[in-house]
């Protein structure tokens, strides 16, 4: 795996455990009531799917992520974003960001 991968990979874990960190102890409500942190989110799922836009084929298929998912919601978030649904942003952090984190951090060490 290139030096390249690995940068994208922690750019990755780094973003989705920002993202989490922000959620942390809130509710969807308080969510859906807080521009700053609905602003922080997509940031940081924008930067998520960028990185995951420069990961090379090999690295992609050794992981076997779901790929196109994580750089659609990107490609939304940035050129759909009036279409964004806060429902599904806080279902992505609260129930995908987890597993994802720990399996590029696995990957990671495994790779390092």
């Amino acid at each position: 795996m290139s030096s390249e991968d690995l940068a994208y990979l922690a750019d990755m874990v780094e973003s989705a455990d920002l993202a989490l960190s922000y959620l942390d102890q809130m509710s969807f409500e308080a969510f859906r009531a807080d521009q700053k942190t609905q602003d922080a989110v997509l940031y940081r799922l924008g930067i998520l799917g960028e990185a995951a836009r420069f990961v090379s084929e090999p690295t992609r298929n050794a992981l076997n992520l779901d790929w196109s998912a994580i750089t659609g919601m990107r490609h939304r978030l940035f050129h759909g974003y009036r279409e964004v649904k806060l429902r599904i942003v806080w279902t992505t952090v609260t129930d995908d960001l987890a597993p994802l984190v720990e399996r590029l951090t696995s990957y990671l060490a495994e790779n390092a």
